[in-house]
């Protein structure tokens, strides 16, 4: 049976947001960007990296078409999926991180352009679609028809939009409180990869 349309939409939101919460070099410069200069110049910057998060998706589905194969041949594919999600949840409520927000900017170009070139050159978001994509086509087999393709890259665009306006928004409270901020966004996202790759582990070697 095939998921229903609200069920893209809470996949790509979910995806999306476990994706672009933990701090890296996209909502830290949105952060930074706010602070320096305007809201209006981070979110420059946001719509950029949103579409470039469309396209890394759309790369992601399109490589999940050929492994889905691979799963039914290849069911050792699953323990690595599970022990990612469990190393990277572990990774995440251990590791100790120093963000910081610089005043000068490396690139002297529009925020947009900006946006487009650190989104491409950053490659965890791009690794984190590809295992994304992968447990969502194991989990959920869906059926990327073009309404469904839509609404889930829609979902997707607005989601990252979202959680990067919320960065900008926020900007004030996390300059004073970034260190504390992103200790407490590792410990959330950790506690929550963590307990996903438990969850897959007992499903795979209790309930099937």
């Amino acid at each position: 049976m095939g998921i229903n349309t609200v069920s893209y939409v809470l996949i790509a939101f979910s995806a999306t947001v476990v994706g672009s919460v933990p701090f890296g070099p996209v909502n830290l410069t949105v952060v930074n960007l706010s602070i320096h200069k305007s809201l209006k110049k981070g979110m420059e910057f946001a719509f950029a990296a949103a579409l470039i998060e469309i396209l890394i998706a759309i790369s992601a589905i399109n490589f999940g078409k050929y492994i889905e194969q691979f799963f039914e041949e290849n069911t050792w594919i699953k323990i690595l999926i599970f022990t990612t999600f469990i190393v990277l949840g572990i990774f995440n409520l251990v590791r100790k991180t120093h963000p910081k927000l610089n005043d000068k900017t490396k690139f002297k170009v529009p925020e947009f352009v900006k946006g487009v070139i650190i989104s491409i050159i950053n490659p965890q978001v791009i690794i984190f679609w590809i295992f994304a994509l992968t447990f969502i086509t194991q989990e959920f087999k869906p059926n990327f028809t073009t309404t469904h393709l839509i609404v889930f890259l829609s979902s997707v665009f607005l989601t990252k939009l979202g959680v990067l306006y919320a960065f900008g928004k926020g900007s004030s409270f996390l300059k004073t409180r970034l260190k504390e901020s992103c200790k407490l966004i590792n410990r959330v996202m950790g506690t929550v990869l963590l307990i996903i790759g438990l969850i897959q582990a007992f499903n795979y070697f209790i309930v099937a």
